[in-house]
């Protein structure tokens, strides 16, 4: 598949979804993300599903992306920090528990630095993004 047809946005959003009440998967032939929702996985009529099932060489399951590499994202952004107050009070928010959400509000009141780290995280995703379709696309049939 041309990986310029994939959705990154989609991908990514479907990666970073850890609610486990939705299935994705990557159409190989068009490049957009198959969503299955949680009671359609019982629901065998489901069309979609009966899709995957019977053309599975097409189909890429995405898989969430581990909390430790969002972290890691998250610590290398703050590492590119000049030195700064605003660099230690994000250093903080991740030693402290629930660093996710910490971090999240403590750049809500950084708008400059919260525009970089949207900037660099969707760097980082679509270069994790082409990393793995690049490997589970070498492990298909």
């Amino acid at each position: 598949m041309d990986i310029s047809k994939l959705d990154m946005e989609e991908i990514s959003m479907a990666m970073e979804d850890h609610s486990f009440m939705t299935t994705y998967y990557l159409d190989k032939e068009t490049g957009k993300v198959m969503p299955i929702m949680g009671d359609t996985l019982v629901d065998e009529e489901d069309p979609m599903l009966a899709e995957i099932e019977e053309n599975p060489s097409r189909y890429l399951f995405i898989e969430p992306m581990p909390s430790r590499d969002s972290f890691s994202f998250m610590e290398q952004f703050v590492e590119s920090l000049p030195d700064s107050e605003d660099k230690r009070i994000l250093e903080r928010a991740l030693e402290w528990r629930k660093p996710f959400s910490n971090f999240k509000n403590a750049l809500h009141d950084m708008p400059e630095i919260r525009e970089r780290w949207f900037a660099y995280k969707k760097e980082c995703m679509n270069s994790y993004i082409l990393e793995w379709f690049e490997a589970e696309d070498s492990e298909s049939p």
